[in-house]
């Protein structure tokens, strides 16, 4: 089994092979998981940041609720375990799919499978097979939390009620300056990296601002670049986890990366990761009698 802890650095990580139809490795960060008896990581500082957030327009409430929801997420989630399946798509299809443990903090990945057959999770993490463009982890939070990391760093602004899920959003546009983007590098073998600047939407719930969707997608890419776009979805939905209760919780990722392919002509994968059978993670222990050791 496969452990991956989050550290306080947070940032969407690609890492890519020099070849233009290349491997790359996406990943998103977050916090430090909170231990046992430790107050929740929304301080006072941190609810007054997200409440600032509205200060100079009213429009932006919904805002000020998701940042107070996004810092306090990772500790409210319980432990649990969830199914993961990857279609990946591009020049062939390949499905891998993994057990997904959550467990104060950390995400454990085992039982991988690529098509079928058994897969180191270590390696599907670090080196995942070529049949494979790309991965991603950083689902259960990161996203949402990045965007609050430093206050006033993201530029939030309404956009428009649309509906999602058979019922009413509010969609809000957000912008992260390059120079204010310190989480989400594009990181080549070569060497070479690049936070570029990064747009995005957020589908909110009316009243609540709990999150129903939110996509990103990095701009003004530099030309002499291999990766000429991408865009993430992340779709969020309340989910039974057995008696722990309802959380709201990523239920499907979708990832487009395009570069510019052999011979120039461009190239696009996506990743369409869906996570089911969501069910509390625990350790129980039965004790029974047995004969008496002389």
């Amino acid at each position: 089994m496969k452990s991956r802890r989050y550290g306080k650095v947070r940032r969407l990580q690609l890492a890519m092979k020099s070849c233009r139809c290349a491997l790359i490795l996406l990943a998103l960060a977050a916090w430090a998981p909170v231990a046992a008896g430790q107050d929740a990581p929304a301080a006072t500082s941190v609810l007054d940041n997200c409440q600032a957030i509205a200060k100079d327009d009213a429009r932006l409430d919904l805002i000020a609720k998701l940042c107070d929801f996004a810092f306090k997420y990772r500790h409210q989630l319980p432990d649990f375990i969830v199914q993961q399946r990857t279609t990946s798509e591009g020049m062939s299809k390949t499905v891998m799919t993994a057990q997904v443990t959550y467990q104060k903090g950390l995400e454990n990945y085992s039982q991988v499978t690529v098509d079928g057959r058994p897969a180191s999770a270590s390696s599907f993490l670090s080196n995942p097979p070529n049949s494979i463009q790309f991965s991603s982890t950083g689902e259960f939070g990161p996203a949402l939390m990045d965007l609050f990391k430093i206050p006033g760093a993201t530029e939030f602004k309404f956009s428009r009620i649309a509906s999602l899920q058979n019922q009413p959003v509010a969609v809000y546009e957000f912008r992260v300056p390059q120079k204010k983007n310190i989480f989400w590098t594009f990181l080549l073998t070569d060497g070479r990296s690049y936070a570029p600047e990064f747009t995005g939407e957020l589908w909110l719930r009316p009243q609540t601002g709990e999150p129903l969707r939110e996509q990103m997608m990095p701009v003004n890419l530099p030309a002499n670049w291999d990766i000429t776009s991408a865009k993430t979805v992340i779709d969020y939905s309340r989910v039974e986890v057995g008696d722990a209760g309802t959380f709201i919780l990523p239920v499907k990722s979708e990832t487009t990366l395009c570069n510019l392919g052999m011979y120039g002509m461009g190239a696009c994968t996506t990743n369409v990761t869906v996570f089911h059978g969501y069910r509390k993670f625990g350790i129980t222990t039965r004790i029974v009698n047995g004969p008496e050791v002389q």
